[in-house]
């Protein structure tokens, strides 16, 4: 959640305008989430109090994902958001929530490396692709891992704005300027240390 917000953020600052995109936390309770790294982040709204408008929904992964795929309510609240929004995606386990609400059925999709045979054998309907960063299918967008969020981040922001802001944006965070959603999650110097640990 926060790769993406950062991204979002930094581009409203480079823009001069702190409205042009503002990130809101959604969540299932009120109180704080809990992320995997142990950071804890204030919700804005429950999914059942949000009245506002989204233009962009972007489902984030987490250590409960298992226990929040099965709520009834947040399944529905998707799909009908999805109706409603310019684009939705997903950020890592993300997709299975996603994917629970049936809004990745005969899509083509990706989520984290480690996750994609499961995503693939818990939902048949759906094109899992393990390999790439991010995928975007129609308005619909997944992307694998945290960092590769961050890459989804930049390339929703060049749809908006342009390439040259979404590089202003990569440079002021020390980011690879834009790697393609197509690029393996599994870079060559990564392989190649792994195997010179061993």
């Amino acid at each position: 959640m926060v790769g993406p917000a950062d991204v979002f953020a930094e581009a409203a600052k480079q823009l001069g305008n702190p409205r042009a995109y503002r990130v809101e936390v959604i969540g299932t309770e009120k109180g704080m989430i809990k992320g995997s790294s142990g950071l804890k982040l204030a919700i804005d709204e429950t999914f059942e109090t949000y009245k506002g408008r989204i233009d962009t929904l972007l489902v984030a992964g987490g250590p409960q994902i298992d226990e929040i795929v099965l709520n009834p309510a947040l399944q529905q609240w998707l799909r009908t958001q999805a109706m409603k929004v310019r684009r939705i995606g997903s950020v890592c386990s993300g997709a299975f929530l996603l994917a629970a609400a049936g809004l990745l059925d005969g899509r083509r999709v990706t989520t984290h490396w480690n996750s994609s045979a499961k995503l693939a054998k818990e939902h048949l309907q759906t094109e899992v692709d393990a390999d790439s960063i991010f995928i975007k299918d129609g308005n619909l967008y997944t992307s694998a891992g945290v960092t590769a969020g961050m890459d989804l981040a930049l390339a929703l922001l060049e749809e908006d704005q342009g390439r040259e802001l979404a590089l202003k944006v990569a440079r002021q965070m020390v980011m690879f300027c834009k790697r393609p959603g197509g690029q393996s999650q599994f870079s060559a110097q990564l392989a190649a240390q792994t195997r010179s640990c061993r």
